[in-house]
């Protein structure tokens, strides 16, 4: 690049070669070591230092210091960058400001690159305007942007490195004030989904994004755009759900599910209580209420029972809500025995299941009353009630449900022949007070048994293939070796290794969603933006 010089930087250049063989008042010994210096580089930086190419010229020095270890060249390497005073440094960011190409940018920068955290930070930036994405990710690396250009720059590097999670996450804290982004985030998706399928985590970030009203719900955004990134969202939740159940990160998973539970998610949510309430005793109530109301709904318990991998025999007499019943039962017992059960708590299990297990027992089918409305068409006012029945008390009055149990029972009449029909009437009343859904205290819970998670497997693994991964995850370290045994000998069991498919192994067929696309090519091309 062609600089102009300062009459300082001048003398210095000029200096550099007097030292090369001419008369100067320097002592004996340097002057030999000058007559010996022939290098070919050190020529060439001096030709370029003469024709007021200041920048490679330094980039020059720099290069000769690292083969010549002559304290005096060091010194003299060191002077011209040093001969820069404050108000040439003060005045680097204008000179470069007028300069288009990113290339001529770079070189003023390298100037005083050591000097400011900020100019370094756009020395970087140039890199990658220049496609030098590895250097300046290196550059990245050491020193974190703080500006949002920096932040942009450096994910755009990574994205153009394949590094897509990464990428996002260094634009994530600024999308919402950058509109310009969102259809580069769009272009994005695919790839990223593409990216972190296989590694069974990271889906929490684009879910997140997705989720965020203020970057993808405004009135500005294309109709296109808002319709795509739906189906993103959805895809992302889905594939966030699997991964916070596999991870044992119960507590994130309510948040993801309909705030009125579908039919479909109390199976999954009787579970997540369950094995949130065996170290949280603040959820036993939510456990109660949605395990018992699963294992009685008649469209709910098969597919509870295909999950136990036919730990059962179908001859069995045993009903299959009393078999059910057994995981939640042995939970209530070892809470009581370790002095957590409240009386509250056992009045609120005692009811629960007296209650439901009464209301199942009788004779009723729900009949959907249809009201016209405009048009000549009906409308179910039950439909959301028919698929509940039946559910415990507090599973209705959470729901909105109670009334409409309440006006079954009176419809049954005499002929019901209930005994305490009173007692059951009283059960189903309207709501007075919902159950409390209690947030995990920090540090409240310990890890659960999860054998399957621990040693990454799947319900169908033999036992060789469970060896193979024992073997793995004591290399890994990620489980200490008592751990990683107890998790094998609860597999090789028959009994225990049922009863963990049943507690951990959850069937997500339902709530599948497949990527909304297929990436057009290997490797997104995003235009750079200034922001």
């Amino acid at each position: 690049m062609s600089t102009k010089i300062t009459k300082g930087t001048k003398n210095l250049l000029n200096s550099f070669v007097f030292f090369r063989g001419q008369r100067s008042p320097v002592d004996k010994e340097t002057r030999e070591k000058n007559k010996k210096w022939t290098d070919s580089s050190t020529k060439r930086t001096v030709s370029l230092g003469k024709k007021d190419d200041l920048a490679s010229a330094l980039d020059g020095f720099t290069r000769v210091t690292t083969t010549q270890t002559k304290p005096w060249l060091e010194d003299l390497a060191a002077r011209p960058s040093q001969g820069l005073d404050t108000p040439q440094l003060a005045s680097t960011p204008e000179k470069a400001t007028r300069e288009k190409a990113p290339k001529k940018r770079l070189d003023i920068y390298e100037l005083a690159h050591e000097s400011d955290p900020a100019l370094r930070e756009k020395r970087a930036g140039c890199l990658v305007e220049m496609g030098r994405y590895g250097q300046a990710i290196a550059l990245y690396t050491n020193e974190a942007p703080q500006s949002v250009r920096g932040r942009y720059d450096f994910g755009y590097a990574l994205i153009a490195c394949g590094r897509y999670l990464q990428g996002l996450t260094q634009w994530e804290p600024f999308l919402s004030g950058h509109p310009a982004l969102i259809p580069q985030v769009m272009t994005l998706l695919p790839y990223l989904a593409r990216e972190i399928a296989p590694l069974g985590n990271g889906h929490g970030l684009p879910y997140r994004i997705l989720s965020d009203p203020k970057i993808f719900h405004g009135k500005d955004i294309d109709p296109e755009i808002a319709e795509l990134s739906a189906r993103y969202r959805r895809y992302f939740r889905y594939c966030y759900l699997k991964e916070c159940w596999n991870a044992g990160d119960y507590a994130e998973i309510p948040a993801l599910l309909s705030p009125k539970p579908r039919l479909r998610d109390v199976p999954l949510l009787a579970r997540l209580y369950l094995n949130l309430a065996e170290s949280n005793i603040d959820y036993a109530a939510l456990a109660i209420t949605y395990w018992l109301t699963a294992i009685h709904n008649r469209k709910l318990v098969g597919s509870l029972y295909t999950e136990r991998a036919g730990s059962e025999s179908t001859t069995s007499r045993v009903p299959l809500s009393d078999s059910l019943l057994v995981p939640l039962a042995e939970q209530i017992a070892a809470h009581a025995r370790a002095g957590r059960l409240t009386p509250t708590l056992k009045a609120h299990w005692e009811t629960e299941r007296r209650q439901i297990e009464r209301l199942a027992a009788l004779v009723i089918e729900p009949v959907t009353r249809a009201q016209p409305i405009e048009g000549g068409d009906h409308q179910s006012v039950d439909d959301d009630y028919l698929e509940y029945f039946p559910c415990t008390p507090a599973f209705a009055r959470e729901f909105g449900f109670s009334h409409k149990i309440a006006r079954l029972l009176r419809g049954k009449g005499p002929e019901s022949n209930l005994g305490d029909e009173n007692w059951l009437h009283a059960g189903y009343s309207p709501p007075r007070q919902s159950i409390e859904k209690k947030k995990l205290p920090e540090g409240s819970t310990e890890p659960l048994m999860n054998p399957f998670s621990i040693l990454d497997v799947d319900k169908t693994a033999t036992k060789k293939e469970i060896l193979v991964r024992v073997t793995q995850a004591l290399r890994d370290g990620r489980h200490d070796a008592k751990t990683i045994a107890a998790a094998q000998k609860m597999i090789f069991n028959p009994t225990t290794r049922r009863q963990a498919e049943f507690r951990y192994c959850v069937d997500f067929g339902p709530y599948a969603v497949e990527p909304p696309e297929t990436p057009a090519e290997d490797c997104p091309k995003l235009p750079y933006l200034s922001l």
